[in-house]
């Protein structure tokens, strides 16, 4: 998932495409991979998988 250009699915940046830039690690004690977003400039999100969908 790393470097792959994604469409957000739900939430605040719904629509809006992005680089996964990282895994974020330790976030709240969520078992579940949480992604860092990066939109431009210094707009980012951490979002699960199913938030997202790879267009790239």
């Amino acid at each position: 998932m790393i470097g792959k250009r994604v469409r957000v699915l739900r939430g605040d940046h719904y629509g809006q495409t992005g680089e996964v830039i990282n895994l974020a690690q330790n976030v709240r004690g969520i078992k579940e991979p949480v992604y860092c977003v990066w939109f431009g400039g210094t707009d980012s999100a951490l979002l699960f998988k199913h938030e997202m969908e790879v267009i790239e």
